[in-house]
């Protein structure tokens, strides 16, 4: 502990025990401490007290009151060691971790972050917005760093008032806010007037960052070179979109890049859902993104408030007997042992599917139409076995669950109606389990149709390729050329999910083949430039903005 900080503090008629700094940036410090007499843990921020200025974040927090936003038990100020220098002490709620630490954690096992637990912490986070945006405040400035989390109870709280501020129609405000990689397009363009839709637009990248295991928008240098990154990945705003954004710029000084495919973005096994949520969240016009209240009714964050339990507990959970939690336990165990089960034979047999494909369209030359039927026999037989695996796995998961059912104990001493209650849980559970079954043949579905889709088009490739072999002899000569052309001109703009490889946005050229613009002749020069947020080999160094020091206007 540094000399220059005494062990125990005094304040508000209450005595702490000062065990570390937990952070630290241009707001002040923050200290892990324990109150004596208790063993319970707080934080303490201490920040600086100009008393020209009322402080925003203590007034704000004052007024807050909720499971999922930080709780400020009391305030206490003390003079400094300079004369007429004064400092303001938080005393809040103290958690162990951040997700932005928790994200490094699972980084540094090369690990990706469990979906549940996204799910978890999305949704608490809405909720903390929804309490928050529902009396007109407006945070400016979520990122990781300032959800903290319990990981051993999967708690989280929004932290952090520094920033906030409460938003009324036709007062204007700074639009140099948030941490760059958070911050919405439409404070990059320079809108001062703008909605708690910004505060959306950080949550989508939080989300995307969770799902990726990385930033999706780095623009290292500047906000022209970060909105290029945002570019890349939504291509250019239209006119309509600028508007919407309230921007200082048009259309002609950007540069003309076309949206990349959303389902290219996201790694192998990312839930469709979720990539629905983020690209609902991430859209250029404020209007149109979704709310915290619409974003907690995505299927995404479907039943996800029954899995929090305990003191705290956001959404109605219901009180279970330990057999009931015990059978319900053993029922989501069973559900991840089919979905084990169908997915991982059918992701065995895709990269043989694919080769068999890519046999198909691009060798006509060296098959013909023997070859043709030899190949498509084997995909055939590829498509009969993940049919075979799926179903195998579903009438295994239908007999564990009705066996688990029927040997369902029930205790000696529970009466009537406990036992009715629990069973009434429990065919609760299994409906969910059926629906997320339906939900997986619903997926199965859509393989199916875009099965159906390439087999067309092999349909169509044999079809030219037994046009130009039964031709002239000049045509048959450059059938097999005009043959891969065409196979080649079939698929391309047209790929399927099924040969989709985990791919980011690299600012490769535009699919239309027109040449991309260099950044050097990007004219922007209406954009704010600024140095928030240098990039470091673990993630995003602290902003060094004197955004919480520093009185704001707007």
């Amino acid at each position: 502990m540094p000399d220059t900080e005494p062990e125990i503090w005094e304040g508000g008629g209450r005595r702490y025990r000062m065990e570390k700094v937990v952070g630290n940036g241009a707001f002040g410090v923050v200290w892990r401490a324990v109150e004596e007499g208790t063993s319970e843990r707080v934080a303490i921020k201490k920040v600086v007290l100009d008393r020209r200025y009322h402080n925003r974040e203590l007034e704000m927090m004052k007024g807050l009151e909720h499971q999922c936003v930080i709780k400020l038990h009391h305030h206490f100020e003390k003079p400094g060691r300079k004369r007429d220098e004064s400092f303001l002490h938080l005393v809040m709620d103290f958690m162990p971790e951040t997700v932005r630490s928790m994200s490094l954690q699972y980084q540094k096992e090369r690990l990706r972050f469990p979906i549940d637990h996204v799910r978890l912490y999305l949704f608490q986070c809405l909720k903390a917005l929804e309490y928050v945006h529902g009396k007109r405040i407006c945070h400016r400035d979520l990122k990781p760093d300032n959800l903290l989390v319990d990981p051993s109870k999967l708690r989280l709280k929004l932290i952090d008032f520094g920033c906030a501020k409460v938003l009324q129609r036709g007062q204007p405000n700074v639009s140099y806010i948030c941490s760059r990689y958070y911050r919405a397009p439409e404070l990059m363009f320079g809108a001062t007037e703008y909605t708690c839709a910004v505060d959306m637009w950080s949550v989508g990248t939080i989300l995307v960052e969770l799902l990726l295991g990385h930033l999706p928008f780095q623009g290292q240098d500047s906000t022209q070179q970060h909105l290029v990154e945002i570019m890349k990945l939504l291509g250019t705003p239209t006119e309509k979109e600028l508007r919407a954004m309230r921007a200082t710029c048009t259309v002609d000084e950007l540069p003309k890049l076309k949206a990349y495919p959303w389902e290219r973005v996201f790694p192998n096994g990312t839930p469709p859902r979720a990539m629905d949520l983020a690209a609902r969240l991430l859209t250029y016009d404020p209007s149109q993104r979704l709310t915290a209240p619409q974003a907690l009714q995505h299927p995404f964050l479907q039943d996800v408030e029954f899995l929090l339990s305990g003191d705290g507990a956001v959404g109605v959970q219901p009180q279970l007997d330990a057999a009931t939690r015990a059978f319900e336990q053993q029922l989501q165990t069973l559900f991840q042992e089919y979905t084990t089960k169908r997915s991982g034979p059918i992701q065995n047999l895709l990269p043989t599917f694919e080769r068999n494909l890519q046999n198909v369209l691009t060798g006509a030359d060296a098959y013909g139409p023997a070859g043709h039927d030899a190949v498509m026999a084997e995909v055939e037989a590829v498509v009969r076995e993940c049919q075979k695996a799926e179903d195998a796995a579903l009438t295994e998961l239908q007999q564990q669950v009705l066996a688990t059912t029927r040997g369902q104990p029930v205790g000696r001493g529970r009466d009537a109606s406990a036992s009715t209650a629990s069973a009434s849980n429990s065919a609760a559970t299994i409906e969910q389990l059926q629906a997320q079954a339906a939900e997986a043949r619903e997926e199965a579905a859509q393989y199916r149709q875009q099965l159906d889709a390439l087999q067309q088009q092999l349909a169509a490739a044999e079809q030219e390729y037994a046009v130009d072999v039964g031709g002239d002899g000049a045509t048959a000569s450059h059938g097999p050329t005009s043959g891969r052309r065409a196979a080649a001109s079939t698929t391309q703009g047209t790929a399927s999910p099924l040969c989709a490889r985990a791919s980011m946005v690299d600012g490769s050229e535009p699919s239309d083949g027109s040449a991309r613009q260099p950044r050097s002749r990007l004219h922007m020069s209406s954009l704010a430039e600024d140095e928030m947020g240098q990039v470091t080999p673990v993630g995003i160094a602290r902003d060094t903005q004197p955004t919480h020091g520093a009185p704001e206007e707007g």
